[in-house]
């Protein structure tokens, strides 16, 4: 008898174990990772010291995607955009930026789990038909797919088919285009759809209109996700029908500039959940914020994934970006602490060392002026009887002398009496001068910018 009771409780225990085993078989995650602007080299117009390909020769390939490839390894499909051509051919347009590098630079991507690239952008012919040959060529070698300009990329995913298109916002009857390719798709049997576009204005935040319509349309046209690309900064976020438009994704490991002032950028994540070979409407993203470089001080085109309050601070600017499209509010594992970091002064790209911090009040950053004449290539003249520090130096080509009095809002520069805001003038504190770094840096003609979200006043040479 207790042998038929066990038996027959085997049976349950089994019977219980197929049915959930056939529930969840014919569900599929789909995870994707999309990345900004890759150039894998230099214009070769400018200087060696510094380059891309200067940090290639010294650290090798496996060096740029280093700190990101075990993410991406965790991905079905890790998607870049790939500005500039990987050839060896010396004719180029005549453009004020050209891009090139070597083909066997194609290897960056295969060793750091980046498994395609749009070469729909502005830069994949700088070297012409050719160029754009031997790129195509140089990744099909190393494994890496590429797509755009009427070329897909298909991947089937444990039975789901995934189809990348990729478009120039310039390109000629471009909205018939995204139609009738995304159709293609759907009738070749692609499941999920993603669209990269090149589009919107460098250096802005925000998306110009005409990105958030044909964003908007590809979507209607059945994209399930657009990614957007050019900016070479951030930009947000919108969720529309269900689905993301994300404007700009910055840059990632990228050449074309040995020290961008704007080092911020993330990684988007989305799991895509297919249930039945259905599509689901609800499909969660994550967002991992990284700087484009592993060193503040310059790019070395490592980027890295930020933690903290720089993590945070990035996933604050996104907000920020995206707060016009309405109810997209995208959260890190970190959290904005209550105190901000101490005000910090950097120049050219390096954070300047003060004994005394700086410090940030009504509006101006308060730092002694002996260190930042000295930092500055300014000579500095401290009068402890009158109580003034004078700093000379040169801008274009004319001597400056600018005085400065402790206690009072007014200085002179070249004998000209000027005056400080209200509330505003240099002090005397644990044996240092402090003055307004804002006007300093503007007499003697740097270029300077107060940061916000980094607490930081940049400052920065206009050679």
């Amino acid at each position: 008898m207790k042998k038929i009771v066990m038996l027959f409780m085997l049976f349950i225990l089994f019977f219980v174990m197929s049915i959930k085993v056939s529930a969840h078989e014919d569900l599929v995650i789909v995870r994707i990772s999309a990345v900004g602007d890759c150039t894998f080299g230099r214009d070769e117009r400018n200087g060696y010291g510094n380059s891309f390909d200067h940090v290639y020769d010294l650290h090798g390939p496996d060096h740029f995607f280093a700190d990101v490839k075990n993410i991406f390894a965790e991905d079905d499909i890790t998607i870049a955009n790939l500005e500039g051509a990987l050839t060896h051919e010396t004719e180029h347009i005549d453009w004020p930026h050209v891009f090139k590098g070597i083909p066997e630079y194609a290897n960056i991507f295969s060793l750091g789990n980046i498994d395609a690239v749009s070469l729909a952008n502005n830069h994949s012919l700088d070297y012409g038909e050719q160029g754009f040959a031997d790129t195509a060529a140089a990744l099909e070698k190393y494994g890496v797919g590429w797509f755009g300009y009427g070329k897909a990329y298909i991947k089937n995913i444990r039975g789901v088919k995934v189809g990348l298109l990729g478009y120039r916002d310039s390109m000629p009857g471009l909205r018939s285009a995204v139609a009738d390719e995304i159709k293609e798709l759907r009738e070749l049997g692609a499941q999920l759809i993603i669209i990269s576009f090149h589009w919107g204005y460098e250096r802005e935040n925000y998306p110009h209109d005409s990105q958030q319509r044909l964003g908007r349309y590809a979507v209607d046209c059945g994209a399930d996700l657009v990614l957007g690309h050019h900016p070479h900064v951030i930009q947000g976020i919108e969720k529309y029908k269900g689905k993301y438009i994300v404007y700009s994704l910055g840059n990632f490991s990228f050449g074309g500039n040995r020290n961008p002032e704007d080092k911020d950028t993330f990684i988007f994540r989305q799991a895509f959940v297919f249930k039945d070979g259905v599509l689901q409407f609800e499909n969660p993203i994550e967002i991992i914020p990284c700087s484009v470089s592993s060193v503040q001080h310059r790019n070395d085109f490592r980027p890295v994934p930020l933690s903290g309050y720089d993590a945070a601070r990035v996933i604050k600017r996104l907000n920020e970006y995206s707060e016009p499209f309405g109810d997209a509010e995208y959260k890190s594992n970190a959290a904005l602490p209550k105190q901000k970091p101490p005000t910090a002064i950097s120049y050219n790209g390096r954070l300047i060392d003060f004994e005394q911090p700086p410090k940030r009040e009504n509006g101006l950053t308060m730092a002694d002026a002996k260190i930042i004449a000295s930092t500055l290539g300014l000579q500095s003249e401290w009068n402890e009887t009158e109580m003034k520090i004078t700093l000379r130096g040169v801008k274009h080509k004319t001597n400056i002398e600018m005085i400065m009095l402790a206690d009072s809002k007014y200085y002179t520069v070249n004998g000209n009496v000027l005056a400080f805001p209200d509330h505003s003038r240099p002090y005397i504190k644990n044996g240092g001068v402090y003055v307004p770094a804002e006007y300093v840096a503007n007499v003697f003609g740097f270029r300077s910018q107060w940061i916000e979200v980094k607490n930081l006043f940049y400052i920065r040479s206009l050679f």
